[in-house]
């Protein structure tokens, strides 16, 4: 079997890669801080790709420990968005601000724009369109800071100001690839949201998944998901499924199944629970 390593661990069922994880771990007793601290952020991404968020969250409550500036920044990353899909915004919050604390790195704009995401889960609009700005500066452009465009867009939208919305939406829709056909649709794009169940303002704490299928063979999408993303396989009547999620917020939503429709012939749909 060939492939990077994020994919062969996607291939693997989750119950058996933890077993494996766990086998091949040296005790933290015969190993540095450095060396149980990876031990215990391999796992913690394990056990979160696999969906056990309380697991996930004790393993990366040690990675924290590490005298590695790169992990800490992760481990702290990935606990906030463990407190983010458990509804715990406030805790979310204090781990981006750790995350992005943490390090220089290429990955700080995406803990910047964790603390938007805490701030806008929890209803504080104006505050979270500030704290997207800051990421976008710190995000290297592109697509990146397209989808803080998006954010943005949303914040304004929620907060009433429509022509800006609009503004920030269709210059954000035109270069994320997977969304341009949205382009002169924007009122489509906010109604399109509501129809599938979530609302722009929503503030209750419902989690957000994707619903792939009924899928054949070996299908994996992870070339477009990525690997942050938790996904478990569900059968129905005889049929498998992959349920992606949860996931972060709407714009995860909408982007994701706007890039499954695009490179699969799969259905999509988009739940809440």
């Amino acid at each position: 079997m060939t492939g990077s390593p994020e994919k062969l661990i996607r291939l693997i069922p989750a119950a058996g890669l933890l077993l494996i994880l766990s086998c091949a771990m040296p005790s933290a007793a015969w190993s540095g801080t450095r060396e149980a601290s990876i031990d215990d952020l391999i796992l913690g991404e394990a056990h979160y790709m696999a969906g056990d968020l309380s697991a996930a969250a004790q393993r990366l409550s040690k990675a924290v420990n590490s005298d590695d500036a790169v992990q800490v920044q992760r481990a702290y990353y990935l606990l906030g968005r463990v407190s983010l899909l458990t509804g715990d915004f406030r805790q979310a919050k204090e781990y981006f601000e750790r995350a992005a604390d943490s390090g220089n790195g290429g990955s700080r704009w995406k803990a910047l724009a964790g603390i938007g995401d805490a701030l806008y889960a929890s209803g504080r609009h104006e505050e979270a369109l500030r704290r997207y700005r800051i990421a976008q500066a710190a995000a290297a452009g592109g697509v990146d800071a397209a989808v803080m465009d998006l954010k943005m867009a949303l914040c304004e939208h929620v907060l009433g100001n429509e022509a800006a919305a609009r503004r920030q939406l269709g210059s954000a829709l035109a270069r994320i690839p997977v969304l341009s056909g949205w382009v002169g649709r924007e009122e489509e794009f906010y109604h399109s949201m509501s129809m599938i169940g979530i609302e722009v303002s929503a503030k209750d704490e419902e989690r957000i998944y994707l619903l792939v299928g009924p899928v054949r063979g070996d299908f994996n999408a992870d070339e477009v998901m990525g690997v942050e993303v938790p996904v478990r396989e569900i059968r129905k009547g005889g049929r498998s499924y992959l349920e992606y999620g949860p996931l972060a917020d709407e714009v995860e939503a909408m982007i994701f199944s706007e890039k499954i429709r695009g490179a699969f012939s799969f259905p999509v749909e988009i739940i809440t629970r």
